[in-house]
């Protein structure tokens, strides 16, 4: 569990922190904390132009608070989940405690993989 939330983490923060305000240079900070995927928080700072443009990005919460977005795991809209066959039981277990926090999948038959990848 300690590796598959460090590479959430790692995700998270490769996605998000490759975001970079086009006037300033600013990238933004980014903190996951949490002891499990049920319990995962995601916390972006940076300036309130940069933080317009990560929700705009990202589709990420925001909660207004003057520079600083609280954005818990239950607000990040998308997890793509890649596994090889012998890893098939650890990713069974991640989506099965995704999907108790995620209302919905966002893929349905005949969606385009590449696709709701891309997006």
């Amino acid at each position: 569990m300690k590796s598959t939330m460090g590479a959430a983490a790692e995700q998270l923060r490769e996605q998000i922190g490759s975001i970079r305000h086009p006037e300033r240079g600013e990238f933004p900070t980014i903190v996951v904390s949490g002891t499990s995927l049920s319990d995962m928080k995601l916390r972006v700072e940076g300036s309130p132009g940069l933080l317009v443009l990560v929700r705009q990005r990202t589709g990420l919460g925001s909660d207004d608070k003057g520079g600083a977005s609280g954005m818990d795991s239950k607000d990040v809209p998308n997890f793509f989940l890649n596994y090889s066959g012998e890893d098939r039981a650890l990713a069974e277990r991640i989506a099965t405690a995704m999907q108790s926090k995620v209302a919905q999948w966002c893929m349905s038959a005949g969606d385009s993989l590449r696709q709701k990848i891309d997006a």
